[in-house]
């Protein structure tokens, strides 16, 4: 359930005006342990995307299956990225 509200939850982000990038992955020997990279254009699409009610959304409705969030900003340097 986490993991199909968490992708429905990407590719709404995604379409957000200031983010770059929102990826998902999971550990293979530890499903339960996935990290979210998410890469906005500034602090204003952080904060809007914050504000959203997909994120509020995702937010209330999974308040009780994460352990843990850490939440550390980074500045992007360089992104390279390709389909899958």
């Amino acid at each position: 359930m986490f993991k199909s509200m968490l992708l429905a939850a990407a590719a709404a982000t995604i379409q957000e005006p200031g983010c770059i990038a929102f990826n998902v992955a999971q550990n293979p020997t530890s499903p339960g342990h996935v990290v979210i990279f998410e890469v906005y254009q500034n602090k204003a699409a952080i904060d809007a995307h914050s504000a959203s009610d997909h994120f509020k959304k995702f937010m209330a409705a999974t308040k009780d299956m994460v352990a843990d969030q850490i939440v550390q900003p980074l500045n992007p340097v360089e992104i390279h990225s390709k389909a899958h």
